[in-house]
């Protein structure tokens, strides 16, 4: 972490990390849920969930 300097009459502190790279962090971390274990959560839940779009070049082949 950067020492802290004044600007302008205030402190300003570098803080390490970015907002964004803190929560990319932080998913990281955690827990990842398998395909089977969101479609429990969705009927649990009552939703319906959607399948993967399939990409233009596979339907095209298929």
């Amino acid at each position: 972490m950067a020492p802290p300097t004044r600007e302008g009459g205030h402190l300003n502190i570098d803080p390490p990390l970015s907002a964004r790279e803190w929560g990319r962090q932080q998913a990281d971390r955690s827990p990842r849920w398998s395909a089977e274990k969101w479609q429990r959560i969705a009927i649990a839940l009552g939703v319906c969930v959607a399948p993967d779009p399939v990409p233009d070049s596979e339907e095209e082949a298929a």
